[in-house]
């Protein structure tokens, strides 16, 4: 939540956080950062539909974009990334 509210100036509502069962991500546009130590195997992903990422995409770049171009996707992993950053000392288990 803190990440989107700084890159892309939004206030995100958070319904729930789960852990993932299956190998799909299920938004339009996802992606996953790897988040593995000596004693954690696991990743991390964020997903978005379509219009909710163009929304954040616009607040990011202050460009307006109608349908998700490869020129605008490294802005979903650029948030990935951030976000497992921003929550590495909180997490639970120590990963590197």
């Amino acid at each position: 939540i803190q990440v989107l509210s700084v890159m892309a100036s939004v206030t995100p509502v958070r319904k729930r956080i789960f852990l993932r069962r299956e190998d799909q991500l299920s938004g339009d546009v996802s992606a996953l950062v790897a988040m593995n130590s000596n004693t954690f195997l696991g990743s991390m992903a964020v997903s978005f539909e379509e219009g909710c990422y163009l929304g954040v995409v616009e607040r990011m770049l202050g460009e307006k974009h109608e349908t998700v171009t490869p020129e605008i996707q490294d802005a979903c992993a650029e948030l990935c990334n951030q976000i497992a950053v921003s929550q590495r000392g909180r997490c639970w288990m120590c990963w590197v």
